[in-house]
């Protein structure tokens, strides 16, 4: 992997937008979708108000060549007052006393009935030369201990416990009667997937993927089924991890996760982070986030996308310049920089660590959903769409300032201090930062943690600031 060397970098949508039919939703409608009620009340403060203006702070999305908001470019995002009034018609789920916990369930355990079956299901398909996949997670590895920390961060301060739940994988004794829709799909068995407690077998559909890079993929909603007749009682939301590949349709190459959010369940595959498919997923090492705004990746890959030339035309903005070189105090210039100093990742506990990482944003995006959040199309943010591995890795790990005023309203409540739902809201964009600042410090040996480290500590000072200037 060859650090990039470039400075300049891209804090705005790139051509590809524009070309796409892509319009970013301007600043006033932007700071209108933070709004509690819609409105912009004279002499009253927008929460992160400064920040959303700023965008070196927080950059517009990219929307590189088959992005998703490239493929989708008539979504104009979900502001805060549609989705909070949501909840008060019983159209969203709001965290209660009774309901705020959030349960990790591990990969469904293999019986020895089963080893032979599906013992290298976990495993890459790759050819001769690429080096050996990671071991597979279990309820016992290390990442799913760390990653129950990540999410302890990011949706602070709801209780995130391991499930104590078991699901086992089984044989199927009745004979397959699927049929294939598709002439090039390959032929659909069964096995079985047995719930805790008091057993019952799901029946649940597999195949090769059609890509040949999975030897056998699960059918998704079958084994949200089994995950849904074990939903526990308290639970505000579930998520299921397996290191199986997933697929949803007979035509669907695979899928990395999926989000039920009324029924507040997800469950994420591991299978496609696997960094020894990288390579036959065209994915740039050096330029996932927050180097995925570099400037010369990103006219790169427009260039490549388009086969033309280069262009000297800058995607057209009312009020900032589409990209440029970061100021001294800049967020995301920190991130980059920082980023930038991680020694190459080489043994396998560094790549094991640059996997986890990748799963963790994903687990926190799908998760999100559970809270009513739509995707977002107003500024680079967790909660964009994505419709690949590469663009995965090249949006960011933290919320922008609407989706957080979101889970601020949602999780303020439940931090023990005294003053309205507001000023818990604004208390709670602080405390999250400087929880998830805690965690990256311990991680910072994975350019994306090391990135967001840089990133929140710079935001950190932003908001001290901002406060001080108030006073």
């Amino acid at each position: 992997m060859v650090k990039c060397p470039h400075t300049s970098l891209y804090i705005d949508c790139s051509p590809a937008a524009e070309d796409a039919g892509f319009t970013r939703p301007p600043v006033q409608k932007r700071l209108l979708a933070v709004s509690q009620n819609g409105r912009r009340n004279r002499g009253a403060p927008l929460l992160q108000e400064e920040a959303m203006k700023n965008p070196w702070t927080f950059p517009g999305p990219l929307v590189l060549p088959d992005d998703e908001l490239a493929m989708d470019p008539d979504d104009q995002g979900h502001p805060f007052k549609e989705w909070c009034d949501r909840g008060s018609k019983d159209e969203r789920n709001e965290v209660t006393t009774q309901k705020k916990t959030i349960y990790v369930i591990s990969p469904p355990t293999i019986p020895s009935e089963m080893e032979e079956t599906m013992k290298d299901w976990h495993k890459p398909v790759l050819p001769r030369s690429t080096a050996s996949g990671l071991d597979k997670w279990t309820s016992a590895s290390p990442q799913v201990s760390d990653l129950l920390s990540y999410l302890r961060g990011f949706y602070h301060p709801m209780e995130v416990i391991q499930s104590p739940l078991t699901f086992t994988w089984r044989s199927w004794k009745e004979p397959s009667k699927a049929k294939s829709r598709s002439k090039t799909a390959p032929k659909t068995t069964k096995i079985g997937l047995e719930t805790p407690g008091k057993p019952e077998v799901y029946e649940i559909r597999c195949r090769p993927s059609l890509d040949g890079r999975a030897r056998m993929q699960v059918q998704l909603e079958d084994v949200t089924d089994a995950l849904l007749s074990r939903m526990p009682k308290d639970a505000y939301a579930v998520v299921m991890l397996t290191d199986f590949d997933l697929y949803e349709d007979e035509d669907d190459d695979f899928t990395v996760g999926r989000s039920w959010g009324g029924s507040r369940v997800s469950i994420v595959s591991s299978f496609r982070y696997n960094p020894a498919l990288d390579a036959a997923a065209g994915i740039d090492r050096a330029h996932m986030w927050p180097n995925s705004h570099c400037k010369a990746f990103v006219d790169k890959e427009c260039r490549a996308a388009n086969e033309e030339e280069p262009s000297t035309k800058r995607t057209k903005k009312s009020d900032n310049e589409a990209y440029g070189k970061p100021p001294a105090d800049a967020a995301l210039g920190a991130a980059v920089q920082a980023a930038k100093k991680v020694p190459k990742l080489a043994t396998r506990d560094e790549l094991a660590s640059y996997w986890f990482a990748r799963l963790a944003v994903t687990v926190s995006h799908e998760l999100g959903h559970c809270f009513g959040f739509a995707h977002c199309p107003y500024y680079a943010c967790v909660m964009q769409g994505v419709n690949s591995v590469r663009q995965d890795g090249q949006v960011p790990p933290y919320l922008c300032p609407i989706c957080s005023a979101k889970l601020a309203w949602e999780l303020g409540p439940l931090l023990p201090i005294y003053g309205d739902r507001g000023e818990k809201q604004k208390v709670w964009v602080r405390e999250q930062g400087m929880v998830m600042k805690t965690f990256c410090e311990g991680w910072n040996h994975v350019p994306q943690f090391a990135g967001f480290e840089a990133w929140l500590e710079k935001r950190l000072e932003q908001m001290e600031k901002e406060e001080a200037e108030k006073e």
